[in-house]
């Protein structure tokens, strides 16, 4: 959750994260970025994007109190797995990737124990985990 917002002066970490969280206004070659932004204790709905993924698969679209990012700027190539509709939210919600040999998932939700208790959000971690660990 927290990990888009580190390593914010490392581009190689963009690359491997999949996303940038503008602490600041930034500048990337002629394009500047304004700051990113987030939100506490929203209502908001997450979406499987692709139901079919092993990290998405089983999971319904569900309800959650947690809090929104948005404004990151994505990197190309990523999978979508989860999204939002919630206007304080960036529409990509989760995503993964391969970067070199390594496979690397995101998911913006998880702020606190409101969402740690919930079956969807435990469910997603858990394939997550197992998604990345496999060869």
């Amino acid at each position: 959750h927290h990990s888009i917002a580190a390593y914010n002066d490392w581009p190689e970490y963009w690359k491997i994260l999949g996303a940038r969280y503008f602490l600041q206004e930034a500048r990337e070659g002629d394009t500047v970025y304004p700051q990113s932004t987030y939100a506490h204790d929203m209502d908001f709905k997450i979406t499987p994007a692709d139901p079919n993924h092993p990290v998405t698969k089983g999971v319904e679209t569900f309800m959650v109190h947690d809090e929104t990012y948005k404004g990151y700027r994505m990197e190309p190539g990523l999978q979508i797995l989860l999204t939002t509709d919630h206007e304080k939210g960036q529409r990509e919600t989760g995503w993964c990737h391969t970067y070199r040999k390594s496979r690397v998932c995101f998911l913006q939700p998880g702020h606190g124990p409101q969402i740690f208790s919930q079956p969807e959000y435990r469910q997603l971690i858990r394939q997550a985990i197992r998604w990345t660990a496999e060869k």
